[in-house]
């Protein structure tokens, strides 16, 4: 079972570009602007079976909040930058934002 306190260490930039790599690049793999269903959240809930709502600098699970990682802000700033919000990000967009 996996704690609030064990997710920082999960959120592993080169474990979500893996799970990146598995898409057809076309796919979508979450939505601009939408904290519970971007590609950062989609991701946990794929691997890990968690629904979390990321928020940028802030990540929240079930009433707890832990900060966000710096690749995470980074990239969920980039990913709701690009275009309108509550369109979708597709896997390619999303490596290419991780650069």
């Amino acid at each position: 079972m996996i704690t609030i306190q064990m997710l920082p260490q999960l959120l592993n930039q080169e474990e979500f570009e893996c799970w990146l790599l598995t898409k057809k690049k076309s796919d979508s793999v979450g939505m601009r602007g939408t904290a519970y269903c971007c590609p950062i959240a989609n991701w946990v809930k794929e691997s890990y079976n968690v629904s979390v709502d990321i928020h940028g600098s802030e990540i929240i699970w079930s009433q707890n909040k832990i900060e966000s990682p710096a690749w995470i802000k980074n990239f969920v700033k980039q990913v709701d930058l690009k275009k309108q919000h509550s369109t979708f990000c597709t896997a390619q967009e999303a490596l290419f934002i991780l650069g």
